[in-house]
């Protein structure tokens, strides 16, 4: 875990400590830093290395596979991709049953996967690095790699196969018109703090999760930006759009908040726990599906007004949910990947 952590921040990895959000250890608060040490703090194991690591095209051995950290998981076609630390992007033709390496050119931590069509996909990770593939995930090229900057990438999103946004560390901006082959920089808010997930709702306005509780929103496919106002001044970690043409942000500590309105105005969803909330996706009835640290899994089954808690048989850290039909999905996290619901024993 040490060795992850100072990987994404460029210098030694703290000690777990009950967490403080100051911007003083403002290099550990990225997305993926930030739920490893709370994974720490909360006292799950570490995981041991992987012994044998698989070659590109070959399959992950389960035990292989149950030690891997992943932080995103998306679909291309039939196929499943998901993508973790090490570099690892691994993929499943079988619904998940069984993976095989993909061919990726770096070792970085990886935090995000989109795909705009079957074949077509982008990875981001730390590093502010930026891999392309053409062929479903199999194998991957490298379009941008900017290790000195010290400025890890945590979302990418695309609202057409052309024009697309990678977002990141200390206000990281990146756009792309041409399919992610070239990206260009730029600054959309004064600040530095941290860009941590974005989306689109179902009017097109886009919308950015951040860190010390920013929110912000974009109405002309975004040329321009304004800050929402946030209900919570601690960090944001992901945003959903909602079937019901809702916004959805959570985060820390598990503070959930619904927008009807574009993010005008938000409202407090009830919740219980107070697990911090990672990742998530709404499922095709629905459902909205939210997981995070501890084996934190809430659903809402009224489009986010109220959350309850899933059980999980051991309490593993989630980082990412993927729908996949029948009101059921694919969780990811720091034991590779989990059906949910959970299969039956």
């Amino acid at each position: 875990m040490s060795r992850i952590l100072s990987e994404g921040a460029g210098r030694p990895a703290p000690q777990a400590v009950p967490f403080i959000e100051r911007r003083p250890l403002a290099a550990f608060f990225t997305r993926i830093a930030l739920m490893l040490m709370l994974i720490a703090f909360y006292g799950i194991q570490q995981q041991p290395a992987i012994a044998a690591v698989p070659q590109p095209g070959e399959v992950l051995k389960p035990q292989t596979l149950t030690r891997l950290l992943l932080t995103s998981v998306a679909r291309a076609g039939k196929r499943l991709i998901a993508a973790g630390e090490h570099g690892y992007v691994i993929y499943s033709d079988d619904g998940g049953t069984s993976w095989l390496r993909a061919k990726a050119p770096r070792n970085g931590l990886l935090t995000s996967l989109y795909f705009t069509s079957e074949k077509h996909g982008i990875a981001v990770g730390h590093d502010g690095l930026i891999l392309a593939t053409e062929d479903s995930g199999s194998t991957w090229v490298e379009r941008r790699y900017k290790p000195d900057e010290q400025k890890p990438l945590l979302n990418v999103w695309f609202r057409d196969p052309e024009h697309g946004y990678a977002i990141g560390a200390y206000g990281l901006f990146l756009e792309t018109a041409d399919a992610g082959k070239t990206w260009n920089e730029r600054k959309i808010t004064p600040d530095d703090k941290h860009l941590n997930a974005m989306t689109a709702d179902q009017s097109g306005r886009l919308a950015i999760a951040a860190e010390a509780g920013t929110l912000l929103v974009s109405a002309d496919q975004g040329q321009n930006w304004t800050v929402s106002p946030s209900p919570y001044k601690g960090s944001f970690f992901g945003i959903l759009a909602l079937k019901d043409g809702g916004l959805l942000a959570y985060g820390l500590r598990g503070k959930i908040f619904k927008s009807s309105d574009g993010g005008a105005s938000w409202v407090a969803s009830t919740n219980t726990a107070t697990l911090s909330l990672m990742g998530g996706t709404v499922l095709d009835d629905g459902r909205i599906l939210l997981v995070g640290i501890a084996g934190a899994i809430l659903v809402s089954n009224d489009q986010g007004a109220t959350f309850a808690r899933q059980p999980i048989s051991r309490p593993i850290a989630l980082s990412n949910a993927l729908a996949l039909g029948n009101g059921r999905a694919l969780l990811v996290g720091e034991a590779g990947v989990m059906p949910f619901p959970a299969a039956a024993k």
